[in-house]
């Protein structure tokens, strides 16, 4: 996945901060041009693609821990539904999505699409207690 379980490099992202009121789930959106990225588990590094002609951008959304943490710890997202009457519980969550880019690799000394899991938004989520 694309996002905190992956080394990234490249240039510092754009980063847009995403309005919300306080009974929704705060997130950061960044977009960005990856140059390599190093899967999960993975022990070598891949090569995306770029180019000044032909640019892979993502646009990574992931929640704003620092301002969820910051709320009393009954606080929940969309609070004023009353969900807590039913014995369920509604959190702040990151919801991912598959994306595909173009990588060079070196072994097989050939360029080919493949699937990586990224953070596309941040979701309010209800659960039972």
């Amino acid at each position: 996945m694309i996002g905190n379980s992956q080394e990234r490099y490249g240039p510092i992202p754009t980063t847009e901060r995403i309005e919300t009121n306080d009974d929704n789930c705060p997130s950061i959106r960044s977009r960005q041009s990856y140059y390599t990225i190093r899967e999960e588990n993975a022990t070598t590094v891949q090569i995306i693609v770029q180019t000044s002609n032909f640019r892979q951008t993502l646009e990574v959304v992931e929640c704003e821990r620092e301002k969820i943490e910051q709320r009393p710890s009954d606080r929940q997202c969309f609070e004023n539904l009353g969900l807590h009457s039913f014995s369920m519980r509604a959190t702040c969550e990151e919801t991912t999505a598959t994306r595909s880019l173009l990588v060079y690799d070196p072994l097989k000394d050939q360029v080919m699409e493949k699937n990586y899991t990224i953070s596309v938004c941040c979701s309010c989520r209800v659960t039972h207690k």
